[in-house]
Parts: C-alpha cells; structure tokens; sequence
C-alpha cells in the first residue's frame, strides 16, 4: 500500500509540475515561462512543444490507473477495457516523446511557443521599454552639486542599481570606463565614480554577459547619472548582450545619436599599377 501511495503522489507532482512548467512557457510572458522556455530550447524545440506535455499526460494517466485500481473496477469488463485504454495513451505518449525528439519530427505550428507569444502581441500591442533600448545611447551630463566651496567641483559618474530579488541579486556588477574598471555596484546600490573629463564611454559587465554602450562627454565639474536595471532571464544565454541595460536615470538627458555622414564625397579612381611593376618591385625587394 506504501508503494502504490508513493507512487501516486510521485506521479501527481511530476504530472503537476510538468503541466505547470509547459502551460508558463507557452501562453505567459512571465518571468517564470520565459526561464523554462530558455532552459527548454537549449535541448531542443521539442522539448517545450512535445515533451512536457506528452510526458505530463502520461504521469496523468499513470497516476489516475493508481487511484482507480483499490476500487476494484479494473476485475470488471468494462473497467478492463478502461485501465487497457488508459495503458494504450500512457505508452503512446512515452514512445511519442522519443520519436518526435530523436527524429527530429515537425509539429504543427500552434502547437510551439513561438505562434502563442505572437499572437498575444499581435492581442497587445504594447512596446516593451526594457528589452528594445538601442546599443549605444549618447547622454548629457549636469554641474555636479557639492557642498564643499573650497575644494575644486568633481567630475562624477552617479550610478544606481534598484533592489531585485532576481536576476543576479547577489551579484556585483562591474562598471568600466573607456574599457578600463573603475568599480562594482552591489543589489540596491547607488555609487559614485570620479572621473575624468572628456569623451567616455560606460559600461556594465558580469561574466559573458554585457550592458549597452552609455556615451557621454563629460565637462569638468559635471555628472553623468544612469541608472542600472536587467533584462529577462532568458537574455543571460540567448542574448547576453543585452542582459544588463544602462539607460539615463532621467530620461530628459537621452540625447539623439549623432549624424554620421554616411555618404563620403567620391573619390578619384587611381588605376592600378600594371601588373608586371608590382611583380618587379617584389623582385627587387628580395
């Protein structure tokens, strides 16, 4: 009794998990669903498409053959057709999994992560401000407030890092400065750098992972104040580039990427030397 007790409370939770983890990743954009859904797609598409939930039916249907059978209705004829039916979608669901996975078969297109989340934007049309911010951003500064009258006026880097109960909260961030490192920011912290004046370049790191470019000039006796936040768990492999996100802690102070002349005046076109100059120059060089 022991043993069929355990086991059927093992296949409730694996049945409930299994269940809970493919409904997250397939029709919720949540914090959670967007984890499973990493983990899930670096073994394959399948894996949230097919696995979780033939296998989760299978622990469904394993656990209900559990439940059923002290009642006794398995002795009668109809109830051994049922526990036969409910074998037959158990092993169909098992052998399933292996064969989609292994031999890498195509499902239809509803039945991915994929077709749900385009059509909730497609629902929802909504801007997502903290996964869409350009790679590099250019930045004003402001006189640096001091108290100190008689000390020169600092040229400062303010960086804040809101608290997070995710997402590397127990992690420090570094921060360079024209590539060189001038500090970390622990969870929750707001840090100020010295600096010096002049073009610079910000950014944050951990590990493989990276922030986007904050371009400033800074003046002497000036700050520049940025605030520090995270992306989706997700982006830590799919997009590590883009898992840390420097933006300007007011938003005021974003300022619009400098025109680049993209189309040069042309140039002269300077025929080549003939071929057989450029054979004896070698010549002669050797």
């Amino acid at each position: 009794m022991s043993m069929q007790t355990d086991g059927l409370t093992g296949g409730v939770l694996l049945a409930a998990l299994g269940w809970t983890m493919w409904a997250l990743a397939m029709f919720t954009d949540t914090t959670l669903g967007r984890t499973v859904l990493m983990f899930g797609n670096l073994f394959g598409r399948e894996v949230i498409a097919a696995i979780f939930p033939l296998w989760s039916l299978g622990f469904t249907v394993g656990a209900l053959m559990i439940l059923i059978e002290p009642t006794g209705f398995y002795e009668t004829t109809p109830g051994f057709i049922f526990l036969l039916a409910l074998a037959s979608i158990t092993m169909v669901s098992m052998v399933s999994v292996l064969v989609i996975y292994f031999f890498g078969i195509p499902l239809p297109k509803w039945a991915y992560p994929e077709y749900h989340a385009k059509r909730r934007k497609a629902r929802h049309p909504q801007p997502d401000n903290t996964t869409q911010l350009p790679h590099d951003l250019h930045i004003a500064t402001h006189p640096t407030t001091t108290t100190h009258t008689n000390t020169p006026t600092p040229t400062l880097l303010r960086i804040t890092r809101p608290w997070c109960w995710y997402n590397s909260a127990l992690r420090s961030i570094l921060i360079t400065a024209n590539t060189t490192p001038i500090g970390r920011i622990w969870n929750g912290q707001t840090r100020t750098f010295p600096l010096p004046s002049g073009p610079t370049t910000i950014r944050a790191t951990l590990d493989w992972t990276s922030s986007n470019l904050a371009h400033t000039t800074l003046t002497p006796g000036h700050t520049i104040d940025l605030t520090l936040t995270f992306n989706t768990p997700d982006t830590l492999l799919t997009n590590p580039h883009t898992y840390l996100q420097l933006h300007p802690t007011n938003p005021h102070d974003l300022l619009p990427p400098p025109h680049n002349n993209t189309n040069p005046p042309p140039q002269e076109h300077e025929e080549d030397p003939p071929h057989d100059n450029a054979l004896g120059q070698g010549e002669s060089q050797e």
